[in-house]
């Protein structure tokens, strides 16, 4: 279930950017609860993040399958690139791949 809501809100923002914002803590939530349930398999989270092939392989068999091709065309459009760090943060996730910025939902001012 965890990987469905999270292939579901990524390619749901890749096809639909949100027309409001997104709270930033409802997408660490989804990340933090990734990282938990990626914590029973070998070699799939370190200290930085998920390992990026721990995060493509979620990608690639579970929800709506997608392929390498896939995959990697969906980070040349986000990034310019088809290259991942070893690890993906959070914060690389938030900022560098859905290119969001951190905003103060109070004010609704972005944080530096």
């Amino acid at each position: 279930m965890i990987n469905l809501f999270f292939k579901l809100t990524f390619r749901l923002y890749l096809n639909h950017r949100p027309y409001k914002e997104l709270e930033m803590v409802k997408i660490e939530n989804s990340f933090e609860r990734i990282k938990n349930y990626l914590q029973n398999e070998p070699n799939s989270v370190n200290e930085k993040g998920v390992k990026s092939e721990a995060f493509a392989n979620l990608l690639k068999n579970y929800g709506e399958v997608m392929k390498d091709e896939e995959i990697e065309d969906i980070i040349k459009i986000l990034k310019g690139d088809r290259s991942l760090p070893e690890s993906i943060s959070f914060q690389y996730l938030f900022e560098d791949l859905l290119k969001f910025e951190a905003v103060d939902s109070k004010d609704g001012n972005t944080e530096n």
